[in-house]
């Protein structure tokens, strides 16, 4: 029996394969890393994991594609794939990849009637509810931008002098009167990387109180 060896080159398709799949894979990690810069830095550390346990299969395929080896034809990207993987789990185990998955927030927070937002110090919007989202009156690309340009309401509200205590703001969209307490997220280094905004509809129940301050007075009167 002839044992013939076997070589075998990369075309014109695989190359262009090559570059459609690499420009996917860059485009998805500019918005990922666009993401990790407007998260709050409790996450920073988790994202930077996810994102470095990505790129690692990429570097070790280009090293094959390169030619960067030794052994011609030796591809290296299931290599890469077992260490990405072995990082996850690392970071899945020893530092709480998971720990801060709102688990339950579809059934909690947006189920709320109030309407809660999340900003970071720069007053970015991070996060809103659905009830938050129906107050904005800005429906798409809320997030990363200025509270003011979603909430214009809010635009003159002092943070951290909020978070001392509730005040009482009405929206111009229509006349509407909303409680408004602030609460400031601190992490495990005593950061203060967000606030939580909280809404609350006082409208019904300021004139009521207006409307049972009316009747008392003529009650009085009479």
């Amino acid at each position: 029996m002839l044992f013939r060896s076997v070589r075998y080159g990369h075309g014109g398709w695989f190359w262009l394969a090559v570059v459609v799949h690499y420009a996917e894979l860059l485009a998805g990690a500019a918005v990922f890393f666009r993401t990790l810069r407007r998260s709050p830095q409790a996450f920073r550390g988790q994202l930077t994991l996810v994102l470095a346990a990505s790129i690692i299969p990429w570097v070790f395929n280009a090293v094959y594609l390169l030619g960067l080896i030794s052994a011609p034809g030796f591809d290296l990207t299931p290599v890469g794939f077992a260490a990405s993987s072995a990082l996850l789990t690392w970071a899945v185990y020893r530092n709480q990849l998971f720990d801060l998955v709102p688990v339950a927030r579809d059934m909690l927070i947006d189920s709320l009637s109030d309407a809660v937002i999340v900003v970071d110090p720069a007053r970015r919007i991070l996060d809103m509810n659905a009830s938050a989202r129906l107050l904005a009156t800005r429906q798409a690309g809320w997030l990363g931008s200025p509270l003011e340009l979603s909430f214009p309401f809010l635009a003159a509200m002092n943070l951290e002098r909020a978070a001392r205590q509730s005040h009482t703001l009405v929206s111009t969209r229509a006349q509407l009167q909303y409680e408004v307490r602030v609460m400031e997220l601190r992490s495990h280094t005593h950061h203060h990387p967000a606030s939580v905004l909280l809404l609350r509809d006082v409208t019904a129940q300021r004139k009521a109180a207006a409307e049972r301050d009316v009747l008392e007075q003529r009650v009085r009167e009479q």
